[in-house]
């Protein structure tokens, strides 16, 4: 059995993320889908990177994360496949990946482009839950994807406090459901 997690900005006041986990399945019958969160905003890439970063490593190799996270930020989205430490990862080329993980010892491979006249959203669900499909048979470079480069990944850094004198500067990563924050201190 395969875990297939998912972290999207869909909310829950619709049926985007019940439709998106419904494609999954269907694309994946043997699989467990898994919600880490649908509540991350589409603008704060960074608490997605963090939720990605501390909860990958809790399931077992093979496991596939989808992130739905900021497709929006560019005009022809692309998705990036990453293979890191025997798990999988389907991902927007917005920054997200590098900003979790950084770029050291990542496999990257473009599978799909987002073109506005003929392709939807559901096209994009439908791509991510028949990757996730094949990469039940195949590694992620035998199913004919082009590799990233460093100079076509999105890079985004995470930021680095900035102590002073008499003060700090520090980010929040992410406000947990019952108010504790997480700062990158």
């Amino acid at each position: 059995m395969r875990f297939i997690t998912l972290i999207s900005d869909f909310g829950h006041k619709d049926a985007a993320a019940a439709i998106a986990q419904s494609i999954l399945a269907l694309h994946n019958p043997a699989s467990t889908i898994l919600t880490i969160t649908h509540s991350v905003s589409s603008k704060l890439l960074i608490e997605a990177a963090y939720l990605l970063k501390t909860s990958y490593a809790e399931f077992p190799k093979g496991t596939i994360h989808v992130v739905y996270v900021g497709i929006y930020h560019s005009k022809s989205p692309s998705l990036v496949l990453c293979e890191k430490e025997g798990h999988y990862f389907l991902a927007p080329n917005n920054g997200i990946l590098p900003l979790a993980f950084g770029i050291e010892n990542l496999g990257l491979w473009q599978c799909y482009e987002w073109d506005d006249s003929s392709k939807t959203f559901r096209d994009w669900q439908e791509n991510c839950a028949a990757i996730a499909a094949a990469l039940d048979t195949k590694k992620p470079a035998e199913l004919g994807y082009p590799s990233f480069t460093l100079d076509t990944i999105k890079q985004k850094v995470m930021p680095s406090p900035v102590l002073a004198d008499n003060w700090v500067e520090c980010q929040v990563l992410h406000v947990a459901h019952n108010g504790n924050v997480v700062v990158n201190m």
